[in-house]
């Protein structure tokens, strides 16, 4: 890691973010995609597009949210304390 990305700890968290976003995106057509494969039922509502961004919002994106807050956390723990200059 160069020394400039450690003196800019908010380029670390926007990284992160990102990185977060995409991950959450894939799981995200990955859900749909699977439950699209599941036979059908007679509830046809539940193949629609909605339904699936509902039933994925109420069951994964809880976790998600956590492990953001986790990862940012431990990054801020370990990149966010500011130097203290002593007396002068």
């Amino acid at each position: 890691m160069s020394e400039g990305s450690v003196k800019r700890p908010q380029r670390i968290y926007r990284w992160t973010l990102i990185a977060w976003s995409v991950g959450l995106l894939a799981h995200l057509v990955w859900y749909v995609l699977q439950m699209c494969e599941q036979p059908p039922t007679d509830e046809v509502y539940t193949r629609m597009l909605s339904f699936q961004v509902m039933a994925f919002a109420l069951t994964k994106l809880p976790y998600w949210i956590g492990a953001l807050l986790l990862v940012l956390v431990l990054e801020f723990a370990a990149f966010g304390r500011i130097k203290r200059q002593g007396p002068q």
